[in-house]
């Protein structure tokens, strides 16, 4: 990744490492960033597009003379951020059909229920003024869980004239403690490339490389399901990772076989409710599991919880900090061992109490108008817990606290950004734009609006059906 935005700065940061992979006979290539980071002069998402184009085909030039065939081309990361770039003030295109590359970090795209957010990247890649040649895909979870839907989207990009590439993880990955881990990646990669997708990933066919380590995992290395906001891979996980790699699975849990009766429904009918000091977690259709684990919303680990009577799946509230954006993966194994894997989602943690989660009045109009969305301001029902609701089509966020300015929406279980809002500090109440009707929304809440999509300084979530 080059942290850069000028012709100067990007030759001056990476040339070097092109010098040296020509020295090397290895094949190079130069991601340039277009995510707001908050910091000036590292991503082009200050500068805009036409900036970004004129730029980028100046230090490409530059880099095929100097490395000739082993160059491969620039890569913009990421799909998420650049078709938020603007238009730049004082430039055009220069006319030049740059080749280059994207980082496609949402692995979940590769799925079949995601047609809909494949079409709509194939169709912001083709209206680019550029040839998009390569996807760099984050590839780890789907060689480990679902080869058939990563083969799958190789396909359906190579029908449109896409090469993929495999992408492996955050960049904490690079640190000395995980590289067996690594290595398991890679032969699972290698594995998949010989044989094609392969049911199994962890039991080969006869003659190949079994992958190891994958019964212990270092919990912040899995990579976070569907959400919007930051891209993983430029926001690596802050827990430290282990000196050394485990190299035994844990003992304390002998593997057990999954409960053969359905999980019993937790109170208030949801994934996942608090009731009486206890989370109670259900598989989404009503699927079984030995084994849950649970964390929040940045990928860090809350608590465990193994299938008890009936299969019920439950946890301590108090293990669960406050938090109420919930990612869980499930197991079929009571020791949660990785081979046992099952699937994971999202939730918002409700509250319960043997039956429908409590809920908070609807907005109304107090000008007439009634139930068509028109006809006067809406007044808000009187609360300290923020709420949403819908008058008419209009979807409100309500009761936030004073210092709330911005707030994204997200389509769960996805946890996929869908819309954004700001308001005036002090306001406590916002319309959010195109927001479906749905049973399953969750709302985060900041103190400040730094852009498109961006907001920082989070001061709580809200998960509601409206």
């Amino acid at each position: 990744m080059n942290f850069a935005t000028t012709e100067a700065a990007l030759l001056d940061r990476a040339s070097g490492e092109v010098a040296y992979c020509k020295s090397l006979g290895r094949k190079i290539s130069v991601a340039v960033e277009t995510q707001d980071v908050g910091e000036p002069n590292v991503s082009f998402f200050d500068q805009g597009k036409q900036y970004m184009q004129n730029v980028l085909a100046a230090v490409n030039a530059t880099w095929r003379a100097q490395a000739g065939g082993l160059f491969e081309g620039i890569i913009v990361h990421d799909s998420t951020h650049w078709p938020l770039l603007k238009d730049s003030v004082g430039y055009s295109y220069n006319g030049v059909r740059l080749p280059v590359g994207v980082y496609v970090w949402q692995y979940w795209l590769a799925l079949p229920a995601y047609t809909v957010e494949r079409d709509e990247l194939w169709s912001f890649l083709a209206a680019q003024p550029y040839t998009i040649t390569t996807i760099q895909f984050e590839s780890e979870l789907l060689l480990r869980t679902n080869q058939a839907a990563l083969q799958s989207f190789i396909d359906e990009a190579a029908a449109r004239g896409y090469k993929v590439t495999l992408s492996l993880g955050a960049s904490v990955l690079a640190e000395t403690a995980y590289h067996p881990y690594v290595e398991s990646l890679m032969q699972l990669a290698a594995n998949f490339y010989k044989y094609g997708p392969l049911a199994t990933p962890y039991s080969p066919p006869a003659g190949a490389i079994a992958p190891q380590f994958f019964d212990v995992i270092p919990n912040n290395v899995v990579p976070p399901p569907p959400r919007g906001g930051t891209s993983p891979p430029t926001q690596p996980p802050t827990t430290k990772p282990p000196t050394q790699p485990p190299t035994q699975p844990p003992t304390t849990k002998p593997p057990t076989q999954p409960p053969t009766q359905p999980p019993t429904a937790p109170p208030g009918g949801g994934p996942c409710v608090v009731s009486g000091g206890t989370l109670h977690v259900q598989l989404p259709g009503g699927a079984s599991a030995a084994c849950v684990t649970v964390y929040n919303r940045e990928w860090r680990f809350l608590g465990i919880a193994v299938a008890g009577a009936g299969g019920a799946l439950t946890l301590p509230a108090s293990a669960l900090k406050g938090e109420t954006v919930l990612y869980v993966e499930a197991y079929g194994v009571a020791s949660c061992g990785f081979a046992s894997y099952l699937t994971h989602f999202s939730c918002v943690a409700a509250a319960g109490g043997g039956g429908p989660a409590p809920t908070t009045p609807a907005p109304t109009h107090s000008g007439g108008g009634g139930g068509g969305g028109g006809g006067g301001a809406p007044t808000f029902p009187p609360g300290a817990t923020p709420a949403c609701g819908r008058v008419g089509s209009t979807l409100y966020v309500y009761n936030l606290p004073a210092a709330a300015t911005c707030v994204l929406g997200y389509s769960l279980p996805a946890y996929a950004l869908q819309s954004q809002a700001s308001l005036p500090r002090g306001a406590g109440q916002v319309a959010m734009p195109d927001v479906p009707r749905g049973p399953q929304h969750a709302f985060e809440y900041y103190s400040t609006h730094n852009g498109p999509g961006e907001c920082s300084g989070l001061l709580g979530i809200i998960g509601c059906g409206a």
